[in-house]
């Protein structure tokens, strides 16, 4: 593939300017993201923000980053509508997959080494609308609704840009992009904010 998707915000400075492609590089292959070789590093020739992206709410949230030379990972499909109509009949209990660097902390301190991933839960519009104010259509939420446990999970601070990912061992699609959650990672009953890809 010659693209990779992310957070608008990942690439978009608070004064609202999109970063240099010269500031940019992808880094694919590796579970550690502090690894000096990764198994691919790739410049970015391109960057192209959603054009209807809106910092104040995090509406279309997305950013393609075009790679100056094609990768050699596959890829995840992109869910179509179908599959997140599927995803929202189904059973919501860990129906979802995340992964990233983020912050393993409540407070969202500090980046992870090494690439973390957890199940959670699919989350209703409905019940989402009750936590956060100005969603929209093109946004689904995922959190750990039930513990089991003790052990809240949840995306955090460095998660951002990275997959929300639907699907079983034999098809995964990917359905959303890590957007935004609680100020305090993994607070009970918030879930986070992903970016819809359909």
């Amino acid at each position: 593939p010659g693209w990779v998707l992310t957070a608008a915000h990942c690439v978009v400075t608070s004064s609202g300017a999109t970063l240099q492609v010269e500031q940019l590089f992808v880094a694919l292959g590796s579970l550690d993201r502090t690894a000096a070789n990764p198994a691919e590093r790739l410049a970015v020739s391109s960057v192209r923000v959603h054009p209807a992206y809106r910092a104040a709410t995090f509406h279309n949230d997305l950013a393609l980053l075009q790679l100056a030379s094609d990768s050699a990972a596959t890829p995840l499909d992109l869910a179509k509508a179908q599959t997140v109509s599927a995803l929202t009949r189904g059973s919501s209990d860990e129906a979802l997959q995340i992964m990233g660097w983020g912050s393993t902390s409540p407070n969202g301190n500090g980046l992870s080494d090494s690439l973390r991933e957890a199940r959670v839960d699919y989350v209703s519009s409905g019940y989402c609308a009750s936590q956060w104010s100005n969603l929209s259509g093109n946004q689904i939420c995922a959190g750990e609704m039930n513990p089991q446990g003790g052990v809240a999970q949840d995306s955090c601070r460095g998660d951002s840009g990275g997959p929300l990912v639907y699907g079983e061992s034999k098809q995964q699609w990917l359905v959303g992009i890590t957007s935004y959650g609680h100020e305090r990672c993994a607070t009970d009953g918030v879930p986070a904010v992903y970016t819809r890809v359909d």
